[in-house]
């Protein structure tokens, strides 16, 4: 039975391009399932104060989930549906997402669940109760399309009016998403076009290009998006303009004056004035300031260079970055990253990403976690983060990876209480999290104790719990409602009893439902 209050509202895309597929069909709402709790982890010490020092960074969080990583296996679509439902909704400050390339590559999983009779073959989304899709890359062009559509309209919805959402492609469907972006988000909200050129060509015709690039699109959520601008090494080009002064450091000269007309800074300072519409871009006490110190170059006469500006290579902060990224490696073979995961992406990659969008405690959500790379750059960077896949295999390769840094990180706290151990190295912080918990949405294990069984079935279908009922669970509705046991076969006996588990006044008939939960669907409900 689904309840209005179970529909996640979903608005409409923004942008005037438009896309059109077989079987588009808009998204305005979908149905929110409840989330099962499968592992909680901790690393923090006992004596630890992180959690205090940090109350602030949490002060947005969802009372319902505790305070530190989520990590979520089923499917994306419904964990981003519980997300919007449970207090999400314009609180995550960057999405990242490594989507399906359409590579043609299969890797489907079969799985026989109890009860179930036999799996069948996988159409779209429409996944049977038999099969679990580990990882699959194998579309129609117009499933996929409708695929990411649905994805990119909740991921919208998840994005903070501040936050950026990065989509990593390649060249298959790059040119598809770009207009489905520009329809979710509006052509105005396009950033950049990032060209990530990796160390290995993908498998390609001879008759072609070597194709060595993805692409990654940045998209923001308004013209308010969080940016800090990033920098490269200089290279010897760059290098070559740089000269050595009397102590050996290397030094550049810089334009003194601005192509911009300022006619409170048109003066003549020391016999010089600027040229044209330029003006100078410094006021008249700072230039003697400058000139005192020694930071102006002096042409033969002894009068200043307008391009005389000197600058110390140390005080530069680099090149700027552009988008044309060639600098990061792909994982290669011999990686002490490796974890032999079929699509995962270099720490370094991810890193430059999140330091470009990202604060302190800022949330970062991925939806197609794989290895897990980005919630370990997230835990890394102290930032908050959500993950989820469908694949079984890459919430436990992403969790054994998360073990890890976050002992490595408890240990370094305790280290440096004792002043041998720096926390990090910029920020000197305090990781907001140092535990995590795993989730299982619509997909449930049903193996569990009853009463956990009962109250995950009651939040899935809207009963109101009773604990005072010796017999039934809850109501729904004016109905009276009795879970029954999932591995306990539905018998008329079932159906006889809950006669005898009210008392029922005369000339009035007790009304009951019973109700089973099981897969990856709704579930079964029998009168």
């Amino acid at each position: 039975m689904t309840k209005d209050k179970d529909k996640v509202k979903i608005s409409k895309a923004k942008g005037r391009p438009m896309l059109t597929w077989v079987g588009k069909r808009p998204l305005t709402n979908v149905k929110a399932y409840p989330a099962q709790l499968i592992e909680s982890f901790d690393a923090e010490p006992s004596d630890a104060t992180s959690k205090e020092e940090n109350s602030d960074t949490w002060s947005d969080w969802p009372v319902k989930f505790p305070r530190g990583g989520l990590l979520f296996h089923g499917d994306n679509k419904d964990v981003l549906a519980h997300l919007l439902a449970n207090g999400f909704r314009g609180k995550v400050k960057l999405i990242y997402i490594d989507p399906p390339f359409d590579s043609g590559a299969d890797y489907v999983r079969k799985v026989q669940l109890r009860g179930g009779k036999g799996v069948t073959k996988i159409d779209g989304e429409e996944y049977t109760l038999g099969e679990q899709i580990q990882y699959e890359d194998i579309w129609a062009n117009d499933n996929y399309l409708q695929f990411m559509y649905e994805r990119l309209l909740m991921l919208k919805e998840l994005l903070a009016e501040d936050g950026s959402l990065y989509l990593h492609c390649d060249f298959r469907r790059s040119s598809y998403l770009r207009v489905m972006l520009d329809e979710v988000f509006g052509e105005g909200c396009f950033q950049n076009e990032i060209v990530w050129e990796r160390t290995n060509a993908h498998n390609m015709p001879t008759k072609s290009f070597v194709r060595s690039q993805d692409t990654i699109f940045l998209y923001s959520k308004s013209d308010k998006f969080t940016f800090h601008k990033q920098y490269t090494d200089y290279g010897e080009a760059q290098l070559s303009r740089y000269k050595k002064d009397d102590n050996g450091e290397l030094f550049t000269g810089r334009d003194l004056t601005f192509s911009t007309v300022n006619k409170s800074r048109q003066f003549e300072w020391r016999g010089t004035r600027p040229p044209g519409n330029r003006s100078w871009g410094y006021s008249k006490d700072d230039l003697e300031k400058l000139w005192n110190q020694g930071r102006i170059l002096k042409k033969k006469n002894g009068m200043p260079r307008l391009d005389g500006l000197k600058v110390y290579l140390h005080e530069t902060k680099g090149k700027p970055l552009t988008s044309i990224w060639t600098d990061v490696s792909r994982v290669g073979n011999t990686s002490s990253e490796r974890t032999d995961y079929p699509t995962q992406k270099p720490e370094a990659l991810l890193t430059r990403i999140f330091k470009a969008s990202t604060s302190f405690g800022d949330l970062i959500l991925d939806c197609f976690v794989g290895s897990g790379t980005t919630s370990i750059v997230a835990q890394k960077l102290n930032c908050r983060w959500i993950g989820c896949d469908i694949n079984k295999g890459a919430i436990q390769t992403t969790a054994k990876r998360l073990h890890k840094v976050m002992q490595e990180q408890a240990k370094s706290m305790a280290g440096n209480k004792q002043g041998t151990l720096a926390i990090d190295t910029e920020t000197e912080a305090t990781p907001p999290q140092l535990s995590f918990t795993t989730w299982r949405v619509n997909d449930y294990d049903l193996a569990i104790q009853h009463n956990e069984a009962v109250q995950l079935a009651c939040e899935h279908i809207g009963v109101t719990r009773s604990r005072a009922d010796g017999y039934f669970d809850g109501t729904l509705g004016r109905r009276l409602v009795k879970i029954v046991p999932f591995n306990h076969p539905l018998t008329p006996l079932d159906l006889e009893d809950p006669q005898a588990g009210t008392q029922t006044p005369p000339g009035r008939r007790a009304r009951h439902h019973a109700g089973l939960t099981g897969g990856r669907d709704q579930g079964t409900q029998r009168h």
